[in-house]
């Protein structure tokens, strides 16, 4: 879930903030999309990559049978909520459907499947990770956000200084926040035990080259 969350995290806010420069450089300032625009679609990208962890454990558990009736209910509520919403609201409205069909289903339903079905433990730690993943996000989106807003000369130069805020500024506040937590000093073992189990396989071949 960390490692889910630093990848789609990261990649959120390095979209929130330079698909628009990225657009008005290459496109032309008229096809500019309005802020409310991006992050929704930030969002959607932000919600539905953080199902990936889930659904990779509900895939390899076998879990499919319990959340069948998931995709249809998806499916039915977007439709209709998308056909509600985009007389008034236009494509904001289509993409804001997304998002409720999405946190309506499978936002709970996912990984409800998986911690009573699957790892048969409470959820309510998963909520406290993703509530605390959240608040990290706005933190470090925020910060990006006014740092970036210094750079507003040249369009070439602005994105180029806006992308390296995007890519020191979160992992910056994410390891500030992770780099004590137990997933981090569990993925630190298990990577000092490969480079370990490398090592003395490498220098074994190599004393029986000797030999």
């Amino acid at each position: 879930s960390l490692i889910n969350f630093w990848i789609y995290g990261f990649s959120s806010i390095c979209l929130l903030i330079l698909i628009n420069p990225f657009i008005g450089l290459f496109f032309g300032n008229e096809y500019i999309l309005s802020m409310s625009i991006v992050f929704i679609l930030v969002l959607n990208f932000y919600i539905i990559g953080m199902r990936k962890s889930n659904l990779t454990f509900n895939d390899a558990l076998g879990l499919y049978w319990y959340d069948r009736y998931k995709p249809i209910a998806e499916s039915i509520l977007k439709i209709l909520i998308s056909f509600l919403l985009v007389k008034k609201y236009q494509v904001f409205g289509i993409l804001l459907g997304t998002t409720i069909s999405t946190i309506s289903t499978c936002f709970w339903i996912e990984p409800y499947i998986l911690y009573k079905y699957g790892l048969k433990i409470s959820i309510k730690r998963y909520y406290s990770k993703y509530f605390l993943y959240s608040i990290v996000l706005i933190l470090a989106g925020g910060l990006t956000w006014l740092i970036s807003n210094l750079f507003n000369g040249d369009v070439l130069v602005s994105l180029v200084l806006k992308l390296l805020t995007c890519i020191i500024t979160p992992n910056i506040v994410f390891v500030v926040f992770f780099i004590k937590s137990e997933e981090v000093v569990h993925l630190y073992n298990i990577f000092r035990n490969i480079v370990y189990r490398k090592y003395h396989t490498s220098t074994e071949k190599g004393e029986l080259l000797n030999d």
